[in-house]
């Protein structure tokens, strides 16, 4: 079937069914800071679990580090806000409260990493190792 000319989700269908490549992540992975978050109530396909497995799977410069590191809790105004995992230049939170469209479920918790990524300050998320 013929993609609909005025829908573009229609357009972009192959490209949503295509793997990314290892190789592309992890040339980003060993040249730039990467933040990648999901929130726990996703019911997605591209879930916590998911996201998580794949990047313990990439091959990259810090991966033994990356799968070494303790996840932490992430806090924000005192409050538990997530769970962090960081090495090399790579961070993976998982946002707690949040579904899949983490900015719109936890605003203020996507602007914080984002805001941590952009100054390079997402590492420091991590206050103290989870139990």
């Amino acid at each position: 079937m013929a993609p609909h000319p005025t829908i573009p989700s229609q357009h972009l269908w192959r490209d949503q069914i295509v793997d990314t490549p290892d190789e592309i992540l992890t040339l980003l992975f060993d040249n730039y800071r990467v933040l990648m978050y999901a929130g726990d109530f996703d019911g997605s396909m591209c879930n916590q679990l998911g996201v998580y497995r794949t990047l313990r799977s990439v091959p990259w410069g810090h991966s033994d580090s990356f799968n070494a590191a303790s996840r932490c809790l992430w806090r924000m105004g005192g409050q538990p806000a997530g769970m962090a995992q960081s090495a090399g230049g790579l961070t993976w939170v998982v946002v707690f409260n949040s579904g899949h469209l983490v900015p719109m479920n936890q605003p203020a918790h996507a602007f914080e990493m984002i805001r941590r990524l952009l100054d390079g300050s997402t590492p420091s998320l991590c206050e103290q190792p989870a139990a």
